[in-house]
């Protein structure tokens, strides 16, 4: 575990990681590094096919070959009771493939090697169907009125066909298509499974939810919750694909259960193509009108996606975009989905902001250009004051400060707006390109304890989350936010996490994780300072109203007499047990608390917002282009550190430039399999592709939020890279690509 003794500084400070040792030495062990003897290994034989059944699984060969242990197939798999999401349909409950790739059969043997042979030797016989793989194939089946989590996506407000035929409008209607796009974490997904009798389960796990794991095997193993244990100290990036629950954990939990001993079963990188999702391809079509002083008049948004047989989940490019970033008169939303013989998709970072401001963003630079305006002059003529979607204040936002700093950083007013007008003395095409950036505030439902022990002169206090770390920096600010909620030092805090039997916590996605903590461990110090006080009779702080007291430098302070005050030592010795704890109350956590949020009867819209500066560089002959310089500026709320913050931004920026540049898996038409399913072949963003990145942030708390003002950082930043990458592409050559990713051969 992390040496937290070490770390210093409160929120707010640049505080190192505090696993970053363990990280760099190699002592975090990982979900497939359980530290489990003589454990099994198992290996997923796949299907060929991508529509289909199952004639017939002969494993008799297999079965017989040195080291085989078990082979876990449809035909012996256990009935589930629920508890799967990713891939909606249970695993192995049926004989039907739905996609290529889909899971057949598990192999368990004494080495990872002889699994995979093992699992050659299975015989699979299908009746095979031709799949649909092409969005525009007419047999695709079509739905025009899809809703997501029981909410319609269409959306209507005011006359869009009237707003776009008025006299002295000018008009921008163009399609933006962004491809298949694969999550590729360095840790690849691994479940660890053992079986203590037969209903005690311990797992490992490398998940963006050790809650929502735990919850899931218990009640698809029908086993009592407390029966279950789920570990996750260290996630190896997750960026969505992590945040399911995909076959492979049911399977490795079976499969430990078939051959009575604990079972390894990590994927593969080809399998991480195929059984752990992907974001997938959309095709939008944007139409906006504006007035000659730019203010926008109507915008319509179509959207076009894809969704698998076996999965329920939509890429929503407009919701979050078009609905809530831009003040227009009339608004119209429209969502397609055509459902394909694809793996399911399922969310990655910044799931339908990513993609949608792509097009948003991409839309409002070719009508700033039609206009003959500055794109930042565009965009402060609709700016919202109030969020466009629910007419509520936003708590707090800060966007135009972050158009003007990012502009002055970045130097946009050397900016030439005649495209194809600028050369680098070595003759290179240079262009300037910017995008706003926006993705919403969440809380996810979750609780957080802290507890106060004696130590030396003073206290130590641990506070706890069954949360997680996908290298984001959960371990690092949990230390900062508690130190913080309590006014101790840094040095005596430690935070854990990664234990399921630690209080319930949310899942890691959607930038919740750090407003969902602050908010729990808020109100699990408010509860301790409540403890506490039970114990403060015969000091000065004997009979005091709750609401007078403080945390204070080592001390419960009163607020309005500060010398009426009593050492926190003091207190838990007179509490005479161990420790003294507060644990968050059982309130509704998810939304923001208090008066100012909770649930639909919130006072504000909460949201954080940003804006990207970029420049390329463009060679005549060879047109690769060639980011060299970006500014992105955040409104995230309280940083709470600035190191780790940064580190979330630059890693959401290089992420837009995989998007804009290099990203792009391929299917076989005819057999639906990815055909670039390795590093090799699918190309992402490596050192020498990245150049000078800066990233600022407006830091002003966002307390109507949570306790410490502070919103997350992990999505935002990929929102609205693709688009300002290629608004400078159009700068610098005159050529608008509107179909990702921009690739040479549609600059020639």
């Amino acid at each position: 575990m992390p040496n937290q003794e070490k770390a210093t500084g409160a929120v707010g400070a640049p505080t190192r990681r505090t696993d970053g040792r363990e990280k760099v030495t190699g002592a975090a062990r990982y979900a497939a590094e359980a530290p489990i003897p003589k454990a099994a290994f198992g290996y997923i034989l796949p299907s060929t096919i991508a529509k289909g059944v199952i004639k017939s699984i002969d494993t008799s060969v297999a079965e017989k070959a040195i080291g085989v242990i078990a082979i876990l197939t449809p035909l012996n798999m256990p009935k589930l009771h629920g508890g799967h999401s990713g891939d909606s349909r249970a695993p192995f409950s049926d004989m039907n493939i739905l996609y290529a790739g889909q899971h057949v059969a598990v192999v368990v043997a004494d080495t990872p090697e002889r699994a995979r042979h093992a699992a050659s030797l299975i015989k699979v016989e299908y009746t095979e169907a031709k799949p649909i793989v092409d969005v525009h194939d007419s047999s695709a089946p079509l739905n025009e009125t899809p809703t997501f989590f029981g909410s319609p996506l269409g959306f209507k407000e005011g006359d869009v066909a009237s707003a776009v035929s008025a006299p002295g409008v000018t008009v921008v209607k163009q399609t933006y298509t962004t491809p298949i796009e694969t999550h590729n974490p360095m840790e690849m997904s691994a479940t660890v499974a053992l079986w203590e009798g037969d209903d005690k389960l311990v797992v490992w796990d490398s998940t963006q939810g050790v809650s929502n794991t735990h919850g899931s095997l218990a009640r698809a193993f029908g086993l009592k919750p407390e029966n279950v244990r789920v570990y996750c100290p260290y996630t190896g990036g997750g960026f969505g694909c992590k945040g399911e629950e995909w076959p492979h954990k049911f399977l490795a939990v079976a499969a430990a259960k078939l051959a009575k001993r604990p079972v390894r079963l990590p994927l593969t990188r080809a399998q991480m193509f195929t059984n752990s999702g992907h974001r997938p391809f959309c095709e939008q079509v944007i139409t906006v009108a504006a007035g000659t002083d730019g203010k926008l008049k109507g915008l319509r948004h179509f959207v076009l996606s894809q969704v698998s047989p076996s999965s329920t989940f939509i890429e929503t490019c407009a919701a979050g975009t078009s609905r809530v970033l831009y003040d227009t008169a009339s608004l119209e939303i429209v969502q397609h989905v055509k459902t394909m013989d694809l793996p399911p998709g399922t969310w990655m970072r910044a799931p339908g902001e990513t993609p949608g401001m792509f097009a948003l963003e991409s839309a409002l630079d070719e009508l700033a250009h039609e206009l003959k305006m500055d794109p930042i002059a565009l965009r402060l003529a609709n700016h919202a004051d109030v969020s466009p979607e629910s007419k509520k204040p936003w708590s707090s936002k800060h966007l135009k400060e972050c158009y003007t700093k990012g502009a002055e950083k970045f130097g946009w007013s050397r900016r030439n707006p005649i495209p194809a007008s600028t050369k680098t003395p070595d003759g290179k095409w240079i262009g300037y390109g910017m995008a706003s950036a926006t993705y919403p505030a969440m809380i996810f439902p979750g609780k957080a304890r802290v507890r106060l022990y004696k130590e030396g002169n003073g206290v130590r206090a641990v506070s706890a989350a069954a949360s997680q770390d996908l290298g984001t920096g959960t371990w690092t600010i949990g230390v900062q936010m508690t130190a913080t909620l309590l006014d101790l030092p840094a040095g005596q805090v430690k935070f854990e996490l990664g234990d399921s039997k630690l209080p319930v916590s949310g899942q890691s996605g959607g930038s919740a994780t750090a407003g969902s903590l602050a908010l729990a461990l808020g109100d699990a110090a408010e509860a301790l300072k409540a403890e506490l006080l039970k114990h403060a009779d015969g000091t000065p702080l004997a009979g005091i109203d709750i609401k007078d007291v403080q945390f204070k430098g080592g001390e419960l302070a009163s607020i309005s007499k500060p010398t009426q005050k009593v050492k926190l030592r003091d207190l838990v010795q007179k509490a005479g047990s161990e420790y003294v704890e507060g644990v968050t109350s059982d309130r509704n956590k998810f939304q923001p608390t208090g008066e100012d949020y909770m649930a639909n009867d919130a006072k504000y819209a909460f949201q954080s917002f940003g804006a990207h500066f970029v420049e390329v560089q463009i060679d005549d002959l060879l047109p690769l282009v060639k980011v060299t310089r970006v500014v992105s500026v955040m409104d995230i709320g309280r940083v709470l550190n600035p190191k780790t913050a940064r580190s979330q931004v630059i890693g959401g920026v290089v992420m837009g430039l995989g998007q804009a540049l290099t990203e792009d898996t391929h299917y076989d038409l005819r057999t639906g399999r990815p055909t670039n399913d390795n590093f090799a072949d699918y190309r992402v963003p490596v050192n020498s592709d990245i150049h000078s990145l800066e990233v600022e942030f407006i830091d002003v708390p966002d307390l109507h939020f949570n306790p410490i003002g502070c919103r997350g950082v992990g999505e935002i930043g990929i929102t609205g890279i693709a688009a300002a990458v290629a608004n400078a592409v159009y700068n610098a050559t005159g050529k608008r690509i509107r179909d990702l990713p921009i690739t040479p051969d549609k600059l020639l």
